[in-house]
């Protein structure tokens, strides 16, 4: 039996960073913090990046100027590349910070 575990990119940890054990269908919270026309950028791809190009279930919420929440779930491959999405971004569109938590 294989095991897959996922790392997020070098520099992106905290402190109560935890090694993710990938399973078939997962789900991730994302909150991405920025200025409002990078969010805005964020909003207008979630369902290009996530439903058309990934399949995935995804819904979102602008609980202030400077947040964006994201919940997806999906099959774990698929879900993997969207947070690698959203932690690249686009180059001239990045956020302040991004912070993935993982659920099953």
């Amino acid at each position: 039996m294989v095991k897959v575990a996922w790392q997020a990119p070098v520099g992106g940890y905290t402190s109560e960073f935890s090694l993710v054990t990938l399973k078939p269908k997962m789900s991730a919270s994302l909150e991405l913090a920025g200025t409002d026309q990078c969010l805005n950028y964020y909003s207008r791809h979630l369902n290009i990046e996530a439903v058309f190009n990934r399949g995935l279930k995804v819904a979102s919420t602008r609980p202030s100027g400077g947040l964006l929440r994201i919940d997806v779930s999906g099959d774990s491959g698929r879900l993997k590349s969207f947070v690698r999405w959203a932690q690249r971004g686009p180059p001239l569109q990045r956020c302040d910070s991004v912070d993935v938590k993982w659920s099953n």
